[in-house]
């Protein structure tokens, strides 16, 4: 089953300047039911396959992944980290990063744990994205953003 062909995202003409690819089979519990509909749905071959079909590949692909792309074993993984995921849903998600690098020159992967929701029980302390950006924002200094900014604020 192919996410574009549910959302006739295919009958679109015009060549977008972005897309955020934020679709998923998340649910770790279906994940470890059926891999073969994770791997169908988390790795985005029809949605690479039209961006593709535009001659000059101009579309930037913002591809969200997940931090389960990692062993969970500490905090503050750099991106060139080995990956070693434990489950299904973050073996999908290194497939998809894996075919979309392969296979699509203007890309982006953003890799994050929970983007919102209630703090969940972890090994290692993390913040959510949201509730590092709220606190971030309510620092009395302006503050220029950098990477090296979010990892020490984090």
């Amino acid at each position: 089953m192919s996410i574009i062909a549910n959302t006739k995202l295919c009958n679109v003409n015009e060549q977008p300047d972005v897309v955020v690819n934020c679709a998923a089979l998340s649910v770790h519990d279906a994940c470890e039911l059926d891999p073969t509909a994770a791997m169908a749905i988390n790795v985005p071959s029809a949605l690479v396959k039209w961006l593709s079909s535009f001659s000059n590949g101009g579309t930037l692909l913002i591809h969200l992944s997940t931090d389960q792309v990692y062993e969970g074993t500490k905090s503050f993984y750099k991106e060139d980290d080995e990956t070693l995921p434990v489950n299904v849903y973050g073996r999908s998600k290194v497939e998809a990063e894996q075919f979309i690098s392969a296979n699509y020159s203007n890309f982006a992967i953003l890799r994050s744990s929970i983007i919102y929701g209630p703090q969940t029980v972890s090994p290692v302390p993390k913040s959510l994205p949201v509730q590092w950006w709220i606190v971030f924002l309510l620092m009395e200094k302006p503050r220029i953003f950098t990477m090296n900014s979010v990892v020490q604020y984090m």
